[in-house]
């Protein structure tokens, strides 16, 4: 792989991009799947996971790439991390990566929140370095998310909540959204 998350796929190594419903896709995210010879078929002592994980000699592990060509492969995200922003699959991390170089902002996290409706929408969350620019933000946000995203909702917090290596705790600031929202 090289720095920008693009590798070659090596002789003897079968690799594919997929749909939800295993197609294989090219120039567009989804599910990695492997598989050589020397694959294994499991994880010890773990059938859950090895039911997940494993399927009809393919190794799902866990990642969202594109393919490029048939050898090229361009790493996305992970799987745990793709948001449904009215049936498309959105990838957030390349995306948060622009829009904080282009914002006058510290951090910035995507996630989905549910409208009236119980459509889900893009939540564009950032972490501003000063207050009274929304307008600015917005401008600049929506020349930079792909149209397909229809919209997105920008909200303001404090700080953006990340792990001791640097992830967004996505779940954790989404909860706090919502309890925000209801009052909480």
């Amino acid at each position: 792989m090289r720095s920008d998350g693009t590798g070659t796929i090596l002789p003897g190594v079968r690799v594919e991009v997929v749909d939800d419903q295993d197609k294989p896709v090219m120039h567009a995210p989804g599910r990695i799947r492997v598989m050589t010879e020397a694959s294994v078929n499991g994880y010890l002592n773990d059938p859950e996971a090895s039911r997940r994980m494993f399927r009809d000699g393919w190794f799902y592990p866990g990642d969202v790439a594109e393919m490029m060509d048939a050898n090229t492969i361009k790493l996305v995200g992970r799987v745990d991390e793709l948001l449904n922003v009215r049936g498309v699959k959105i990838a957030p991390q390349h995306l948060e990566e622009n829009l904080v170089r282009a914002l006058p902002v510290n951090d910035v996290c995507l996630t989905t929140l549910q409208d009236e409706k119980g459509v889900s929408r893009l939540c564009v969350i950032v972490e501003p370095l000063q207050e009274g620019n929304q307008e600015i933000l917005e401008g600049i946000i929506s020349s930079i998310l792909p149209p397909v995203v229809g919209g997105f909702v920008l909200t303001s917090v404090d700080a953006i909540p990340r792990t001791g290596t640097g992830k967004i705790q996505r779940k954790e600031l989404k909860q706090a959204l919502i309890d925000r929202h209801l009052g909480k």
